[in-house]
């Protein structure tokens, strides 16, 4: 059994109802696991040395929840089945009602209407706008706006709160995830172990990870996410991404043509690459078109002191696939260029961003999400101000 330190008893309750359900499908939580709660806020603790291997919660496929499978309907801040599919066993649907009355008792849909973005701005197109304009390609983008467009608050509401926790497997089925949802995101954290296969079947399980130096939580990685990435996606602003994704722009050089770059999230190269790149795997985007002026790329990260060359020669690279003939000198000089303007361009898009939500903080109802989104721009601008040009 895992241990729960919990403020509100009512929270701690609901959590062992889950463990119960969660071993008779045969998984478990390691004995040394604490799951806390304070203000309804969850975490998950381990006092175990954290190595990355030590496996904390164990889920079989078959306890986690298919959203498919149940119409959820949203009362005030309240979440409640209103019907099951047929397919939906009655031990399954249990979970899923254990799950909405933990996320009822810790407040969620109440906290998530106040600091999620685009809930809390969904009367502010303005500055909607102004946050979509660095990252404009999400998927959700269209959908939410045409909730709001519609009116469809609760809609809106119901959307984007499963958004930020439901696990997307191979298949494309959108699994709530019991207990493993209650582990905080750190980029230096291991991912979600999703195993398809294996001598204990279908399983999501959570290995000990733990990224902060002296401290005993146990994180995950949502994802390969910035500050930014993280805030327009989950609603909060944090500091432990190591790079900055540049916005969306156009470095022009010259007679040489133009590279432009969009900021997709999610693009990972898993192929294999000359030994002389590999090193570099972690910040390569995708090329989404190229011709004899102009390449266009998935995506450009702006590294971190533990990365100091990575977009430069990232940029010498798609510079010399530009100009295959060019010279060791100029090119230099037009690496030089590029890294000038997406530099000068970031930092530009992160004040002018800053600079407006700081008029709006004054006249707006939507304080928490803007302060949130402020911090983001600090955050941003300060990893910003840490690169060393060449």
């Amino acid at each position: 059994m895992a241990n729960f330190l919990c403020e509100n008893t009512e929270v701690e309750k609901c959590l062992k109802k889950l463990e119960a359900q969660v071993n008779a499908a045969g998984g478990w939580l390691h004995e040394q696991l604490v799951i806390r709660e304070y203000a309804g806020e969850l975490s998950l603790e381990c006092a175990l040395i954290a190595d990355n291997q030590d496996r904390l919660i164990f889920i079989p496929e078959k306890i986690l929840l298919p959203l498919s499978q149940v119409e959820i309907v949203l009362s005030g801040d309240e979440l409640s089945i209103k019907k099951a599919a047929r397919e939906l066993p009655p031990a399954r649907r249990e979970v899923f009602e254990i799950m909405l009355e933990l996320l009822n008792l810790t407040g969620k849909i109440k906290s998530h209407k106040k600091f999620y973005p685009w809930v809390a701005l969904a009367n502010d197109p303005g500055t909607l706008s102004r946050l979509i304009a660095g990252r404009p390609d999400l998927k959700f983008i269209s959908g939410f706006l045409a909730d709001i467009k519609s009116g469809n608050l609760d809609a809106l509401i119901m959307n984007s709160f499963f958004k930020t926790r439901y696990l997307r497997l191979a298949d494309g089925a959108k699994m709530l995830m019991p207990f493993i949802d209650c582990a905080n995101h750190h980029m230096n954290a291991a991912g979600y172990q999703f195993a398809a296969k294996g001598p204990d079947g279908p399983n999501l399980s959570f290995n000990n990870s733990r990224s902060v130096a002296e401290a005993v939580e146990s994180y995950v990685r949502y994802g390969i996410y910035d500050a930014y990435d993280l805030f327009i996606n989950y609603g909060f602003a944090e500091a432990s991404s190591s790079f900055v994704r540049s916005v969306p722009m156009t470095i022009r050089l010259g007679r040489h043509g133009e590279i432009s770059t969009r900021a997709l999230l999610g693009v990972e190269i898993t192929r294999d690459l000359p030994e002389t790149l590999a090193d570099l795997r972690f910040y390569l985007p995708e090329v989404i078109s190229s011709n004899k002026n102009a390449l266009a790329l998935t995506h450009l990260m702006i590294p971190g002191p533990t990365a100091r060359h990575a977009l430069r020669r990232v940029m010498a690279l798609f510079i010399k696939t530009l100009s295959p003939e060019i010279g060791d000198d100029e090119r230099l000089e037009l690496v030089k260029q590029a890294e000038t303007q997406v530099l000068a361009e970031n930092i530009k898009f992160y004040k002018d961003l800053r600079a407006y939500l700081k008029k709006r903080l004054a006249a707006s109802d939507a304080k928490p999400a803007l302060k949130a989104a402020i911090a983001m721009t600090d955050i941003q601008l300060a990893k910003l101000g840490e690169y060393e040009f060449l």
